[in-house]
């Protein structure tokens, strides 16, 4: 439904890029709240989270910067 709305020109997301973005990673198995926040943030060289499963899930789908539980020594 959000992908349907965000491609509709005279509807004017905050932003349409991270939305569309987001719709595709929630297609692949991530939250859909997850998947926008990683989104949004292009300045970060990582992602952390009380989420071991969104860590794990990110890895497997190739997240563009590493997503690591709090807590966690493990690097990516």
């Amino acid at each position: 439904m959000l992908r349907a709305l965000a491609s509709i020109p005279h509807v004017a997301p905050e932003d349409r890029s991270a939305v569309m973005t987001a719709t595709e990673g929630y297609a692949r198995g991530l939250d859909f709240a997850d998947a926008l926040h990683m989104a949004r943030d292009t300045r970060s060289a990582g992602f952390a989270t009380f989420d071991a499963r969104l860590a794990r899930r990110a890895r497997s789908l190739g997240a563009r910067w590493p997503v690591e539980p709090f807590g966690s020594n493990r690097r990516s």
